[in-house]
């Protein structure tokens, strides 16, 4: 204990002998006292008329008024005279609505009240039957402050008020003025309900007559009923009667178009087997013109393949690859080979079609080989592309280098960076190239080309080599650019390729026809078996067709005549190809002839009878289908009518039923005014608007009472507002004094001490400062600011415990953790700034907020000034009071603990902060 009073006194030693320690201590307490007054001053009393009337609000009247009874009414100007005697708020009566509009969309006004044009008419619709509600329009400017809308919301209340007061009394001034009337002309009250029940005994007795007079019309119409469903019933069976003839009607007609449906499928079935002839014919016709003899058929078959093993040889002597210029002499020598089996193709046509396959074959394998060259030279011609755009942009490089270096200046490293972006692409070239050469022997020179500038860019990339080619680098790399793309171009070969891939796929295609030719290879004694096969078809078929129908006999007869002959002439083989195709165009031409003859027979009889007969019966369907239309329409009219009078039965009796009902009602109402007028209650309320008026008008424009009772009366706004503000100035203070006055003990006299001296030792000092801060805050409140309290010495203790319990945590937190305390401390006062439930009722505030409320110092603190402000409630005071200065026990204990885990760490961040030379 020696030690740590020790230590606080050297403090007040060093505080003592130094000017400039001591003025930043007595800030330390004015400042934070100045925060609570101010705020407390500027919040002292926001609310009252004194500041609200300050306000401004723009009305503006459009209310054109009314006539009511020949009087003038004007509803609007009557709330404007309300309005003026209001001083809640600061009104500004302009005079339309654009003024009052400007000024709130400007920010002049707050918000803004205008009466519509109908206002007063639509106040009075009531007595028109049309009820309109009127409508006062109330516009608010939101962004111009958080709480004036708050505010501004009286507006709206004091002019429901103000219209609402107004309207009740003016109602109630009428029924005086109306009393009073009524008692000038002498009318009595009793007068007025004898006439009123006369009145509805009349009309009870108007109404029993009007009952009966629909009773007897019911009746009438009932008979009118049953007389039009007798007419309807008739007409309706003589339209089914016309209707069942046109059915019948119709029914000849679908017979006599199926006949002539019958008569199309028989001349479909003529069609059927002309068609037959026609496809047999022309068949003998192809057999006939493609014939030919062996001999004439193997000279073209030799011919054909003469010509693609020429075909093949020229494109393997084009071809730039060995292996691909392989495969193309093997397939030319499998179709030499196959012209050897030309004249033995009777027997050797499996052997030709084996040779061919594997012609055909090597073509296959010739197109992959072309695909792989097209892949390989599309990929060099990219890569020496690149490689040709990256050398310029060396060149260009080097010869800055040579410029700067002839200027005396040091030429910097662009050349290294320049040799690092293009030696992968010279190595990518080369590893192309030399997989394009296992196919393309001819790239050879290509890599060697590329091979020796890999070198000439190495030795470039020394010293030496630098010196020594940065006069004429740009000619070097040039020229290398120029074999590249000279040798790229000499293996294109002038588009060859191409060409090569195209002619390939043609000559793979004609070798796979002539496979087939060969596979499919038949002897001319067969073929002239089948054209003597087909003419007998033939014949067959149109001895058929003359049997049918005999009279195209003589056309049939032709052709049949001239197949003979034709059979004859290819049997014996002494016809030429001339003749024969002359007798098949006298066949066809026959044939032609007798196919007009029977279709043009039996289409025109067809069309002229059942045309006729269909026409004929559609008209009779028609006429009799009219009729029973019509007829079915006047019974559909009949029935309407009949509907329609069975419908105005139900009408009469629901119209009975209602003029009873209404003559029940009006019976009771008139026995109803006749007990409410003998009542002792209606005899009283005509004696108070006989008699005293003007009490039953205060009550209708009042008629409830609203008693408030304060519980813990504060004066006034500030008053309600200085615990958070106290709070919050208290806690600024304590966290300025933890990070302005230095924490740990340096002294070296008490560098032995224990922790535990050390650490409060120092503290007292805090203590102190703090302890000051909250006498002279609380003073301050109560003596210059004017702050209520019900007890001045327990505000004063109670802003002592909230300074001491801040002091503690800010102390402990930053004597732990240096600077991260300072920044943890920061933290803890922004949340206890939202969510202390200093402003608004912690309620009302996110669930994040009201979860860390009950471990908040500042709920505990505000709890205590309240009690001390507003009155006290059982052991609120004290228990806020004890569990501030239980956190302050926790606090040192935290402190004492996290001191020596943290002190690495703190170092760290000390010299950190120390290194960057601005913190």
């Amino acid at each position: 204990m020696k030690n740590i009073f020790g230590i606080f006194r050297a403090d007040f030693r060093r505080i003592s002998n130094s000017v400039v320690a001591s003025v930043v201590i007595i800030g330390l307490c004015l400042v934070p006292c100045l925060y609570a007054w101010f705020n407390i001053l500027s919040n002292w009393d926001p609310y009252g008329e004194a500041s609200t009337s300050n306000i401004k609000v723009a009305v503006a009247n459009e209310d054109r008024g009314a006539k009511l009874m020949g009087m003038e009414l004007n509803i609007g100007t009557l709330v404007m005279d309300g309005l003026a005697a209001n001083h809640q708020l600061g009104w500004v009566f302009v005079d339309d609505r654009q003024q009052a509009l400007e000024g709130v969309y400007s920010g002049d006004y707050y918000a803004a009240l205008i009466v519509s044009k109908d206002f007063t008419r639509d106040f009075i619709s009531l007595l028109d039957n049309d009820l309109r509600h009127p409508q006062i329009e109330y516009y608010e400017n939101e962004k111009k402050n958080a709480i004036a809308p708050k505010i501004t919301n009286k507006a709206k209340t004091a002019v429901q008020e103000q219209v609402n007061n107004t309207v009740v009394e003016k109602a109630a001034g009428a029924i005086n003025t109306i009393s009073s009337v009524l008692r000038a002309f002498g009318v009595e009250a009793d007068d007025v309900s004898n006439g009123l029940t006369s009145g509805l005994d009349s009309a009870c007795d108007s109404l029993e007559q009007i009952s009966a007079l629909l009773a007897a019309l019911r009746d009438l119409t009932g008979n009118m009923d049953n007389l039009l469903d007798a007419a309807h019933l008739t007409i309706y069976d003589l339209g089914e009667v016309m209707e069942s003839s046109a059915a019948t009607a119709d029914a000849a007609n679908t017979t006599i178009i199926n006949f002539t449906g019958s008569m199309n499928d028989f001349s479909h079935g003529t069609d059927e087997i002309l068609t037959k002839i026609d496809s047999q014919y022309k068949d003998l016709l192809d057999k006939i013109q493609t014939g030919g003899t062996d001999a004439v058929r193997k000279d073209s078959l030799r011919d054909s393949l003469s010509s693609l093993s020429a075909d093949i040889l020229t494109v393997a002597a084009q071809s730039v690859s060995p292996e691909q210029a392989a495969l193309l002499n093997n397939a030319a020598s499998y179709v030499d080979e196959t012209l050897g089996y030309v004249d033995t193709i009777e027997t050797d046509r499996d052997a030709a079609a084996v040779c061919l396959q594997n012609a055909a074959d090597c073509l296959a394998d010739a197109l992959t080989i072309q695909d792989e060259i097209d892949r390989s030279l599309n990929t060099l011609n990219s890569l020496a592309q690149e490689l040709s755009d990256e050398t310029a942009s060396w060149c260009s490089v080097l010869q800055n280098e040579a410029d700067t270096a002839a200027a005396g200046e040091d030429a910097g490293d662009s050349t290294e960076s320049a040799l690092a972006a293009l030696t992968p692409l010279i190595d990518n070239f080369i590893i192309e190239a030399q997989s394009a050469q296992t196919i393309i022997p001819s790239l050879d020179v290509l890599c060697a080309v590329a091979e020796q500038y890999q070198l000439d860019v190495a030795d470039i990339g020394s010293e030496t080599g630098r010196d020594l080619c940065i006069t004429d680098t740009t000619s070097m790399l040039d020229e290398i650019d120029a074999v590249i793309a000279t040798q790229y171009s000499n293996i294109g070969v002038g588009g060859l390729l191409e060409s090569n891939y195209a002619a390939l796929l043609s000559l793979k295609t004609q070798t796979d026809a002539l496979r087939l030719q060969a596979a499919n290879w038949t002897s001319s004694a067969q073929a002239k078996q089948d054209i003597l096969d087909s003419i007998t078809a033939l014949e067959d078929s149109l001895n058929q067709f003359k049997d049918k129908y005999p009279n195209t006999s003589a056309s049939i007869d032709s052709a049949l005549d001239r197949l003979d002959n034709l059979y004859n002439l290819i049997e014996t083989g002494t016809g030429t190809m001339d003749e024969m195709l002359d007798i098949l165009d006298k066949v066809r031409e026959a044939l032609y002839t007798a196919a007009i003859t029977i279709n043009n027979s039996l289409n025109g009889f067809l069309q002229d009878h059942a045309g006729n007969a269909e026409a004929v019966l559609t008209t009779v369907r028609d006429l009799l289908s009219g009729y029973a239309d019509k007829m079915f329409g006047i019974s559909q009219t009949i029935g309407g009518y009949g509907d329609a009078i069975g419908s105005m039965q139900g009408t009469l009796s629901d119209s009975i039923a209602l003029t009873n009902t209404v003559r029940i009602y009006l019976k009771q109402i008139s026995d109803d005014i006749r007990r409410f007028t003998s009542s002792d209650a209606f005899n009283e309320l005509v004696e108070i608007l006989e008699n005293n008026p003007d009490s039953l008008s205060d009550y209708l424009a009042s008629p409830v009472e609203l008693n408030t009772v304060v519980v813990y009366e504060i004066k006034d706004y500030g008053s309600a507002m200085a615990p958070y503000y106290i709070m919050l100035a208290l806690f600024v203070g304590s966290l300025l004094s933890a990070t302005m006055i230095k924490v740990p003990v340096k002294y070296p006299e008490y560098l032995t001490c224990n922790p535990l001296e050390r650490y409060f030792g120092r503290k007292m000092l805090f203590n102190g400062i703090v302890l000051a801060q909250a006498i002279i805050t609380a003073l301050g409140c109560m003596f210059y600011v004017g702050m209520q309290s019900v007890n001045p010495l327990l505000l004063i203790l109670a802003c002592c415990i909230c300074s001491l319990n801040f002091m503690a945590m800010n102390y402990a937190l930053v004597y732990a953790l240096d600077n991260i305390g300072m920044a943890i401390a920061v933290i803890i006062m922004v949340i206890q700034v939202a969510g202390s439930g200093g402003s608004y009722p912690v309620h009302v505030l996110p669930e994040f907020f009201q979860k860390l409320y009950n471990f908040m110092p500042f709920h505990y603190g505000m709890d205590m000034i309240r009690e001390t402000i507003g009155g006290f409630y059982g052991h609120t005071y004290l228990r806020c009071a004890v569990i501030m200065l239980l956190m302050c026990v926790g606090f040192a204990i935290f402190g004492l603990l996290v001191y020596y885990p943290a002190k690495p760490i703190n170092k760290l961040i000390a010299e950190s902060k120390e290194k960057s030379g601005i913190m």
